[in-house]
């Protein structure tokens, strides 16, 4: 079904955007913020006197002195003697001096603020309503529903994920002495088959109709009773999965393509049914005769054979309308003579 598929993409997408952030981080260069060195500035050693301060201060003037340099250096000239004289005050006037001794900086301790930086496009101002329309939408749309939504989907399945109206149904109506029969209607009776993967449409109604007239001959001829329809669960999402199991069980093939697809999934739900509702149940309770049937129900399951019919149906090139000229001609009637 498509919700696999959105998911296994989804999940390829996020791992892609792991490693691509991964070799972001591992090439990206990382500049170290620089630190305000008046030394540095004006030339001289760490600790040096005011004498040497003032004679690399002058020598520095004259060189980015305006007035001597040409017209496409006047600029950097400008931003020079800006940190020449600043650097020159620094190291010259005992407060600067001991401020910048002390903080780093020569106009006292300073207040560090850490940001975080982002793409100019998010800050621009004709960007802005843009910016404001999607956070609007992921934190006022899309985040409240699917955090909605897991709420609804978590309260609405039992431990085992299994839907609570199921389990409660399950609880109501299974007993110690139940046939087989039984156990299978209320099986289908589960809520799973309701929902909108599996649940009847008056589009398949011609298909399941052929179905059943095929699952009846075969179960006149080779099950106790003949197939029909549930007397106590009459709803028909719980004829559908009915008619789809048994189908599974007689091997009669469904020639609807959706249909088939959809019987994989009654099949897969219907174990999970089996395994983690009823016949945890019937175990609970003790019920021996009860736990022998679910048992009996969960092989059909897995080997799509009727409970009443040889093991060897499961065979590739052996049919219903096969089976007893060959069990006949080869005298095979069970496994172990294969063996």
């Amino acid at each position: 079904s498509a919700t696999p598929n959105l998911k296994l993409g989804l999940i390829l997408a996020g791992w892609a955007l792991i490693f691509l952030l991964s070799y972001k981080v591992k090439t990206t260069e990382v500049m170290e913020a620089k630190m305000w060195d008046p030394y540095e500035i004006l030339g001289i050693d760490n600790g040096e006197k005011e004498e040497t301060i003032t004679r690399a201060y002058r020598k520095l003037s004259l060189k980015w002195h305006p007035d001597k340099v040409g017209k496409d250096l006047k600029e950097k000239a400008g931003e020079m003697m800006a940190e020449i004289n600043r650097a020159h005050k620094t190291l010259t006037n005992a407060e600067a001096r001991e401020n910048y001794e002390k903080y780093g900086n020569p106009d006292g301790m300073q207040t560090q603020s850490m940001g975080i930086a982002l793409p100019k496009l998010l800050v621009e101002a004709h960007t802005s309503p843009f910016v404001l329309a999607l956070y609007g939408l992921v934190f006022g749309f899309i985040m409240p529903f699917y955090v909605g939504r897991w709420w609804y989907n978590s309260t609405r399945y039992q431990k085992d994920h299994i839907l609570n109206p199921t389990m409660s149904t399950f609880f109501k109506n299974i007993r110690e002495h139940i046939s087989q029969r039984n156990l299978i209607e209320l099986l289908t009776a589960a809520s799973e088959f309701a929902e909108d993967d599996l649940k009847y449409r008056p589009a398949d109604e011609a298909a399941l109709k052929a179905l059943v007239e095929k699952i009846r001959r075969v179960s006149q001829i080779y099950a106790n009773d003949m197939f029909s329809a549930p007397k106590k669960f009459t709803g028909k999402d719980v004829w559908k999965a009915n008619i789809l199991l048994h189908a599974h069980f007689f091997r009669v093939k469904i020639d609807d393509g959706e249909l088939a697809d959809q019987q994989q999934q009654v099949v897969m739900t219907a174990l999970t049914l089996v395994h983690r509702g009823l016949l945890q149940i019937s175990t609970t309770h003790n019920w021996y005769t009860c736990s022998t049937l679910l048992m009996n129900i969960s092989q059909m399951l897995v080997q799509g054979v009727y409970c009443y019919d040889a093991p060897l149906i499961q065979l590739p090139g052996i049919t219903w309308e096969n089976q007893p000229k060959i069990f006949k001609e080869k005298n095979l009637y069970s496994n172990h003579q294969l063996m």
